[in-house]
């Protein structure tokens, strides 16, 4: 979410043209507008994903199962708001207070691992699956545990490359694209249960989307786009692959039977 020397135009040793400084303004304008929609549109998913259940659960009268659950819906909570708060400077110029709150970022960053393995490892030792599932629980453990991975490596190569504002800011938006995926299982809609599908395709379609803006605005897939792209679909495909394997089962057992023995 840094900002970037080509979103206003290269240093030079010449002065700007009054027509090269419009379209630095106007590129800048595009990516600012595009990267702040992204963040609305995935705070927006998630709300409605966990509206009933944490969000409005007393508006439903619904019950947040666990502290840990009410722990890490908020620490993620703050991370998408974080990305809103994020986005809204860069497009303001005030990249000294973006950078400042960059670190609070790679804090949450962190705890959302440590919570985010605690939970899925919590709800395998309750037996979750989500609805049209159609393996077991412990296959099911690597869906999460995947995603997980996926986003460490992807804010890991986010904060590795935050002087370089494109690759920085693509690699943050595929980050947070990759946990969307139990925020999109717990949809109100009755054939997103019906198809377990339905989640991968709407993920897959979120990093298509980022590949086409890059084309529409740099005539090409930007190389952080490509490659944490063609990652975080891979992955998000081969979970089911993996959790069938006996060795990823014999892993979620010992894990389960960790956790059990912790709590």
């Amino acid at each position: 979410m840094n900002t970037d020397i080509e979103a206003f135009g290269r240093v030079s040793a010449q002065p700007a043209s009054d027509a090269e400084t419009r379209v630095g303004k106007w590129r800048a304008s595009r990516d600012d507008w595009f990267f702040s929609a992204m963040a609305f549109l995935m705070l927006g998913m998630v709300f409605l994903g966990f509206a009933r259940t944490y969000y409005l659960a007393g508006v439903y009268h619904a019950h947040v199962r666990s502290v840990l659950i009410a722990v890490h819906g908020a620490v993620f909570t703050a991370w998408l708001l974080l990305l809103v708060v994020q986005t809204a400077l860069v497009a303001r110029r005030h990249i000294a207070i973006h950078r400042n709150f960059g670190i609070l970022g790679a804090f949450l960053a962190i705890a959302m691992l440590g919570l985010g393995v605690a939970a899925a490892t919590d709800s395998l030792s309750r037996g979750f699956a989500p609805p049209g599932f159609p393996f077991d629980p412990l296959s099911f453990y690597a869906v999460p545990i995947l995603n997980i991975l996926v986003f460490a490596t992807l804010t890991a190569a986010a904060l590795w490359m935050r002087s370089n504002g494109p690759a920085h800011k693509r690699l943050v938006l595929l980050a947070t694209i990759s946990l969307m995926g139990p925020a999109i299982n717990r949809w109100p809609f009755a054939f997103v249960a019906r198809s377990h599908n339905f989640t991968n395709m709407t993920i897959d379609l979120l990093v298509i989307f980022v590949a086409s803006f890059d084309i529409w605005a740099l005539r090409r897939v930007h190389r952080a786009t490509l490659q944490g792209g063609l990652f975080l679909m891979v992955l998000l495909h081969a979970s089911i692959p993996i959790g069938i394997t006996p060795a990823w089962r014999a892993f979620a057992e010992f894990a389960v039977h960790q956790w059990q023995k912790l709590i």
